[in-house]
């Protein structure tokens, strides 16, 4: 991966393998014009169960992720942080389901 990235869970810079977590979002979340003009692209977004703002990559049109039927991708430093991440997306209501991707 040539661009750099940061860890979705603790914001640090992912220096070594990336630790991810694919997911789907509710009808409601894929209809938002922030989430149709950002395919491709990585936003924040709010987590209100943990009042945190977490990275996350909008899958691209015709990308691997999407044919495989994501629409979301988190990226993650370490299989910690990961964890931490898979507990507070279980809290949030928007997401349908999810999968570790490595």
């Amino acid at each position: 991966m040539n661009e750099s990235r940061k860890c979705a869970w603790c914001d640090k810079e992912i220096t070594g393998e990336i630790f991810g977590i694919t997911g789907n979002v509710d009808k409601k979340t894929l209809d938002t014009a922030e989430f149709k003009l950002n395919r491709g692209s990585e936003i924040e977004m709010e987590f209100p169960s943990i009042s945190k703002m977490v990275r996350v990559i909008i899958t691209g049109k015709d990308s691997q992720a999407e044919k495989e039927g994501w629409d979301v991708i988190w990226a993650t430093c370490s299989d910690e942080c990961r964890e931490g991440l898979e507990g507070a997306i279980a809290n949030e209501r928007l997401f349908l389901r999810i999968a570790r991707s490595n």
